[in-house]
């Protein structure tokens, strides 16, 4: 190998090493955060909007809508739950298969983030998805939702870090 072509392959390499480094701090120093701003209800479903925030960004990004059951004194089962902020963690088990599951949800258990289309894929939680169905009460591609929700829990997401806001905007 001549030497330009290996002054070239050290600076790539050294290049490469330092954006490898300056990712590795950006993983290791930013926290995700998830909001649900609430936009649209009706009396069989509500609508809204999921962000995404890294500590490191200035203001969160819209990846995909929400759709839930509306609210119904939070009577697991047929109801959204409370607006507040609550803990997210990561579930692999059973046939639903990756999904985010939260925690702390007031008189609520197995609240979770899932792959559903209709209120009735809800059964109190919510479902992601990458369009809004013509029908208010409808999301559309809540696979491809699930998996950028994923891509960013692999890389950003901690059980002990990573939390869900969902506030009631409508």
């Amino acid at each position: 190998m001549n030497r330009r072509k290996m002054l070239i392959n050290g600076l790539c390499i050294t290049t490469l090493g330092l954006v490898s480094n300056k990712f590795k701090f950006l993983v290791q120093s930013s926290t995700l955060r998830l909001f649900l701003d609430r936009k649209e209800k009706t009396d069989t479903c509500m609508r809204g909007y999921l962000l995404t925030q890294l500590t490191t960004e200035d203001k969160p990004k819209v990846i995909c809508y929400v759709l839930e059951l509306p609210p119904r004194d939070n009577v697991p089962f047929v109801s959204s739950i409370p607006a507040g902020t609550y803990p997210v963690k990561v579930r692999t088990d059973g046939a639903l298969g990756w999904r985010l599951e939260l925690d702390n949800v007031p008189d609520r258990k197995n609240v979770q983030i899932h792959i559903g289309n209709f209120p009735k894929d809800t059964i109190g939680c919510l479902l992601p998805g990458k369009e809004a169905g013509a029908s208010q009460c409808k999301v559309l591609r809540s696979n491809e939702a699930m998996a950028e929700l994923k891509s960013l829990f692999t890389v950003f997401g901690t059980m002990e870090k990573t939390e869900i806001t969902i506030r009631d905007i409508s």
